[in-house]
């Protein structure tokens, strides 16, 4: 189904934590390799399991075929390169990486007070251009830390299903240079190596080259509660629940307030989620 009801989970506030529970879900997917050879599945189940992992694994192709095409502006023919080609895998990658959110929006535009329930036309429209450029920025720096993660996963390394922050407290620049100084380095390094070989190149690459240089400063700024406050006065990027809030949801925000008031004893009350109110505790 295309469409989740009544189901939610908070995405991480921030990109270093997005990336902690990509690097989590990469590392279950690689221990489906196994299962590939198990008797008894059926051809679509194994199907599945491999594209699980080929989703991950595509993030090394795209790192290899970044670096790879980067090399080729030292070549002492540039003009062997087939532009031709290279326009239509251009053209062929941008497609696939938008087509979900297209489908996504024409479904919504197409689906009687669809985009109403985004906040209007104008709203909408906005949301999904903000988010989409969103998306082309950090996608490469995803993909590159996944790469990462994937060749530590080949010398042993593993980690563990621990809890995660999702409290939007922000991000120092301490930490998040501490986790996305490598593609930084490696966003500099393409960069580099373009406007040495082959400057006319660089507008070209500047999305993948800019979610790396700027990593760090866009893990910050997007983690800003500010910000969040700002998106949520203005109805960017919004969902459906932020416009008509569901009544669970609304059952949930009472609670969370109404455990904000408690008493730090937790022995004097205690408190029902769906309800909302406090309930005295029975001894």
């Amino acid at each position: 189904a295309p469409i989740e009801t009544e189901s939610w989970e908070e995405n991480p506030p921030s990109l270093t934590e997005f990336l902690r529970r990509e690097e989590r879900w990469c590392n279950g997917n690689m221990q489906y390799g196994p299962l590939l050879g198990m008797k008894g599945l059926e051809p679509v189940s194994r199907f599945q399991l491999l594209q699980a992992m080929l989703g991950y694994v595509g993030s090394i192709a795209w790192m290899a075929l970044t670096f790879i095409a980067t090399l080729k502006v030292f070549e002492a023919n540039p003009a062997a390169f087939n532009l031709e080609l290279g326009m239509a895998l251009f053209a062929g990658m941008f497609l696939l990486s938008v087509s979900p959110k297209l489908v996504g929006a024409i479904a919504v535009s197409l689906t009687p007070g669809g985009v109403a329930q985004f906040g209007g036309s104008g709203r909408f429209a906005a949301g999904l251009l903000l988010e989409t450029i969103f998306s082309m920025l950090i996608a490469p720096v995803v993909a590159f830390r996944l790469t990462l993660f994937m060749f530590g996963l080949l010398a042993g390394r593993r980690i563990q299903w621990n809890g995660q922050q999702r409290d939007a407290i922000g991000l120092s620049w301490r930490e998040a240079a501490k986790g996305l100084w490598t593609p930084t380095l490696y966003g500099a390094l393409l960069t580099g190596m373009m406007a040495y070989g082959a400057p006319a190149a660089i507008p070209w690459a500047a999305p993948v080259l800019l979610g790396l240089i700027l990593s760090i400063p866009l893990a910050v700024f997007t983690a800003s509660p500010w910000f969040a406050r700002f998106l949520r006065r203005t109805g960017l990027a919004a969902i459906p629940e932020d416009v008509t809030p569901h009544p669970l949801l609304e059952s949930v925000a009472r609670h969370e307030a109404a455990l904000s008031r408690a008493p730090a004893k937790s022995d004097v009350e205690t408190l029902d989620p769906l309800a909302g109110p406090v309930q005295p505790r029975v001894a």
